[in-house]
């Protein structure tokens, strides 16, 4: 049963699709509770600062540019993260990359822009022009240029872990992680009764306080 959890907790971990599916969920079920929120709250809007009032057709041109703007940068996170998995598979083996396609910021940052073109898609759908009785989710619309800022912040620590990750040193303590994960993993069996080889006679046993491998010896 342990066995059988952990292969699926595994694959869902491995998948590209999971969290950005969640997430896109998320966003149409916010667009929908946002805009029905803007209905009923309509004559509010009137009161707020001029800086902050949108016309239909401002809405429609704000809405649509965040939207184009949201799928650019999906293509673009996935075309370099083709790039990446090409490089890791070329200089790492190809066991490794399914490691990098489990990384939480990668699906983070697509889900993110995912959601972001899917709920202003939403939100663009329910605007009006004056000639159909005008309405103008002004809530959900500034919601979706806060929800475009926090994208760009998530994409920025994307790239920071992308260029990070990619590091032989990151590489080899993300493979001794692995390795000591399917060993407590294991059955008790293939772990019992292996101790550790003794080291020669005239050989010294060097600890290290630290995780890493050895770059020179002087």
């Amino acid at each position: 049963m342990t066995r059988v959890h952990h292969g699926r907790r595994t694959a869902v971990r491995d998948n590209v699709w999971a969290i950005p599916l969640i997430m896109a969920l998320g966003a149409v079920a916010l667009a929908v509770v946002g805009v029905v929120v803007d209905h009923h709250a309509q004559a509010d809007w009137a009161h707020l600062p001029r800086v902050l009032r949108l016309s239909p057709s401002a809405a429609q041109v704000l809405l649509a540019a965040l939207t184009g703007a949201s799928m650019t940068v999906v293509a673009l996170v996935v075309s370099l993260t083709m790039v990446v998995l090409s490089l890791v598979a070329s200089n790492f083996g190809p066991r490794q990359v399914g490691n990098f396609i489990g990384h939480l910021t990668t699906q983070v940052v697509i889900g993110a822009f995912v959601g972001t073109f899917i709920y202003s898609a939403v939100v663009l759908g329910s605007v009006f022009s004056e000639s159909d009785h005008g309405f103008v989710p002004v809530l959900s619309a500034w919601t979706a240029v806060v929800a475009v800022v926090g994208a760009t912040g998530v994409l920025i620590w994307w790239v920071h872990d992308l260029t990070v990750s990619i590091q032989t040193a990151h590489t080899l303590v993300g493979i001794s992680q692995a390795v000591r994960g399917l060993v407590a993993h294991a059955p008790s069996v293939l772990r019992a009764g292996h101790d550790a080889p003794e080291p020669f006679v005239a050989a010294t046993a060097v600890c290290a306080s630290v995780s890493g491998y050895v770059q020179a010896v002087d």
